[in-house]
């Protein structure tokens, strides 16, 4: 062989494995950003909205939730119900971990029902009762740290059990 066509072989020989190489980072690449992605959604994967319905002799009624099955709290908790009477929505500004929230609607109207949360790392979430869950890039709940939500929640508690004792108080007296 020549020394051109050594050179010509040697050449393709080098193209083919810049080709390789680029296409191996690529894969790599889009690995990656899979793995972020599910790591990113690992909490929020954890949230479910469902419905239960009740039956009375008088009337039916769907009970909509929030679910959190996960370790960790979510914030900003707001479950949006639309139904052929109008919206409603339920909020909680935390949502512990393997707690949930509710709604009750009479059956047969909802048309959709969706949460809309924060998970602690501040991203926010939109989980469909569908089952879909899309990453609200906007988010526009006020984020609270998790440390000061769960003072506000204690805050909260001791609130409501001060109340509560003053009502028996009341009732003891009267």
């Amino acid at each position: 062989m020549t020394t051109e066509v050594t050179d010509w072989i040697s050449a393709g020989a080098n193209v083919a494995a810049a080709v390789g190489t680029v296409g191996a980072l690529w894969v790599g690449a889009v690995t990656l950003r899979r793995q972020v992605n599910d790591q990113r959604r690992g909490q929020a994967k954890l949230v479910t909205v469902g419905v239960t319905r009740t039956r009375t002799r008088r009337k039916s009624e769907d009970l909509f939730y929030v679910l959190n099955n996960g370790e960790e709290p979510i914030f900003g908790v707001d479950l949006l119900i639309t139904s052929h009477k109008g919206s409603s929505a339920s909020s909680e500004d935390v949502l512990p971990p393997k707690s949930s929230m509710s709604a009750v609607i009479e059956s047969g109207t909802v048309t959709e029902a969706r949460a809309q949360f924060g998970d602690s790392a501040g991203n926010g979430w939109t989980r469909f009762i569908s089952g879909e869950l899309f990453e609200n890039r906007h988010w526009g709940r006020p984020r609270l740290e998790a440390p000061k939500a769960q003072s506000e929640q204690k805050n909260r508690l001791d609130q409501v059990e001060q109340k509560i004792a003053k009502i028996h108080r009341n009732a003891a007296e009267g």
